[in-house]
């Protein structure tokens, strides 16, 4: 595995961090990971492992204000422009840079908590150039909370400029999250149950800040904006989604708002969405006591969607390089590349590949349940008629007898269709919930 730090520009030309996992044989998909709200992404550094060994090329950059895109002195900090947005695009520039370097496998994107809001406003703009989305630790956070906290956020905004740190909104919306595990006595319980956890992100130097009031101001406005109905609209309504939270998690008022986000999305046409509350987790499940149920949850879901795509028809360019022997370009830590390059978009066939695994999924269940498909007759009709003719040369008194034997007509098999029959995307129903405004970890 190779595990390595890269800089990319967006399109304003800021500069931001990327960290890569890279397994070292045949990669199978890609994993882009956003990460929450005052922290970076190498924290996730034994997750993406995890699905590097799975055969994931993995990678995430560290969100505008945060970790080594700010760097330590200007931590919280963010530039000029609308950075919830500008953010999105960031990590639109890191999705076509990666499908540049593998363009034949499929693309998860996997965001937490601040990362999965900005998930949220990145499927509306990218769905169609990516496999599926994970929103881990998620919320609707288009309520009251949310607007209050845009005014407060404008007002400071006039007041103080925009790199003052937000100690007043962080007070009103990160505080009251540890209400509920007062009696535990210790800072941050509502992250997870896991002390240890904790405690390493309470004495870590790039998770002990209070992010700027520029940065509340564009947060607040942008998860506002994702919940227009013309934004919605522009999902892909065939992309699957995973939603999956802890039920005693604050940021989505205990599975409340994390039900109300997947209930939006199914009452808006999303055709494969699954949801999972986590018993007694908390926020940052990947953190919890519980985290290797997590993992293989979120791994088993990411293999449903990737199996049934790779497995589909290669694009052209896929054909010509298993024909000249080529393979896919790896990114190598000598590269300096993308920085200020303009990333050219990978034109993808996720949309067509979707479509084409839905329509499966639907064939191979109707021929799980009843195997002795007409396919499989006009096969064993095929077969006895070949079958006459050859016993006809032997024997002519056997000829009659072989044009349509009962012992003649193939054994019907059905191995080759469960086995399809298994790659069918499990469609659960079930709830989705909403956030307080800050709750962004």
């Amino acid at each position: 595995m190779k595990n390595f730090k890269e800089v990319l520009k967006g399109k304003d030309g800021y500069e931001f961090s990327v960290s890569f996992w890279l397994p070292d044989g045949k990669v199978k998909g890609i994993v882009q990971i956003l990460h929450g709200m005052v922290e970076y992404i190498d924290r996730y550094d034994d997750f993406a492992r995890y699905l590097c060994n799975l055969g994931f090329a993995v990678a995430g950059d560290d969100h505008r204000g945060h970790g080594f895109t700010a760097g330590e002195e200007n931590l919280g900090k963010v530039p000029d422009g609308h950075t919830y947005f500008d953010t999105v695009d960031d990590a639109i520039i890191l999705t076509d840079y990666l499908q540049s370097k593998y363009p034949d496998v499929p693309t998860i994107v996997f965001g937490h908590s601040y990362g999965s809001f900005l998930a949220q406003g990145y499927i509306q703009q990218n769905s169609d150039k990516i496999n599926g989305c994970v929103l881990c630790g998620s919320a609707r956070m288009d309520n009251s909370d949310v607007k209050m906290g845009r005014k407060v956020a404008n007002m400071q905004f006039k007041l103080y400029g925009k790199d003052k740190p937000a100690n007043l909104i962080r007070k009103l919306s990160f505080g009251g999250y540890d209400k509920p595990f007062k009696h535990e006595k210790r800072k941050n319980a509502w992250l997870n149950r896991d002390v240890d956890a904790c405690e390493k992100y309470n004495n870590d130097k790039f998770c002990n800040y209070t992010m700027s009031i520029g940065f509340y101001k564009y947060f607040f406005d942008g998860l506002i904006k994702i919940y227009e109905q013309e934004r919605l609209d522009k999902i892909n309504k065939d992309l699957p989604l995973f939603i999956i939270s802890g039920d005693k998690d604050p940021v989505g008022n205990m599975g409340k708002l994390v039900r109300e986000l997947y209930d939006l999305y199914v009452d808006n046409g999303i055709k494969n969405v699954k949801i999972k509350l986590y018993n007694n987790a908390r926020h940052e499940i990947l953190n919890e006591l519980n985290k290797a149920e997590v993992y293989q949850d979120v791994s088993d879901w990411i293999s449903s969607i990737v199996l049934p795509v790779k497995s589909g028809a290669k694009s052209e360019k896929s054909e010509k390089a298993d024909n000249d022997g080529s393979k896919p370009s790896q990114i190598s830590e000598a590269q300096s590349t993308a920085q200020g390059e303009k990333v050219k978009p990978q034109k993808t066939s996720a949309t067509k590949q979707r479509k084409s695994n839905a329509s499966n999924a639907e064939d191979n269940e109707a021929k799980s349940q009843t195997p002795t498909t007409k396919t499989v007759k006009s096969a064993a009709a095929k077969s006895a008629e070949t079958k006459a003719k050859s016993d006809s040369s032997e024997k002519s008194a056997s000829a009659e007898k072989s044009k349509t034997p009962a012992s003649a007509k193939p054994k019907t098999t059905t191995a080759k269709t469960t086995a399809k029959a298994k790659l069918s995307t499990e469609r659960k129903t079930g709830a989705g919930s909403k956030t307080k405004a800050d709750g962004a970890k």
